[in-house]
């Protein structure tokens, strides 16, 4: 049947895609701002964003599959797993060194240096506590239901004195969906496995998805 809620369609599936999503749709202003959701797709009828696809959760948008991304992203690690021992980001009181690896870590891979533009308008390193809650350019959280690979950055908030929290690069994960990471420690940079994923677990995991 080509009509769907009286209006007609070419293709019927589409036809209801639309209809049901113009049924959801509550907004009454045409030029409110469309979710910022890269997986979605929007179109305009009447004047008004309507949602007709939106890939379903846990699915990784499709270049991240490709031999270039998974390639940058095991650069990542490797970048990372390199600097074990490394005793020259030590962290000092009021000078926290983890994020700083991170960013260090992701340069030397050749991907983009991840920055952000801070709260007096400055632009540096994510801090801890932005890689576990704000937008990173390049990056995107991993959605409950995907498994950390690899090249991910690891990070959760914390309320230390000096700190926002903790960050590192995923290296490995095993069979059982263990995590091995690589953080900036007190003294040197070497492993850590704290980082585990979980429904109830504090830790966020990043994406690279620059290419």
């Amino acid at each position: 049947m080509p009509f769907v809620n009286g209006r007609f369609y070419i293709n019927p599936a589409y036809g209801r895609s639309v209809e049901q999503a113009r049924a959801s749709e509550t907004t009454s202003n045409p030029h409110s701002p469309q979710p910022q959701d890269p997986n979605a797709h929007w179109v305009t009828l009447d004047g008004r964003h309507v949602l007709i696809r939106q890939t379903q959760p846990g699915r990784a948008p499709s270049h991240e599959v490709s031999p270039r991304n998974r390639g940058r992203r095991q650069a990542i690690a490797d970048a990372a797993s390199q600097h074990a021992g490394d005793t020259s980001m030590p962290y000092t009181p009021g000078r926290p060194t983890c994020n700083l690896f991170v960013q260090k870590a992701v340069a030397e891979s050749g991907a983009s240096k991840p920055v952000v533009i801070k709260a007096d308008g400055t632009k540096g390193a994510p801090s801890a506590a932005e890689w576990a809650n704000s937008p990173v350019p390049g990056w995107r959280f991993l959605e409950p239901g995907e498994t950390p690979q690899p090249g991910d950055v690891a990070a959760r908030k914390e309320n230390f004195a000096d700190a926002t929290g903790h960050s590192g690069i995923v290296v490995s994960v095993d069979k059982n969906g263990a995590v091995t990471a690589m953080t900036a420690h007190a003294k040197n940079i070497g492993v850590d496995m704290t980082f585990q994923p979980g429904p109830h677990s504090p830790n966020v995991f990043r994406r690279y998805t620059g290419e």
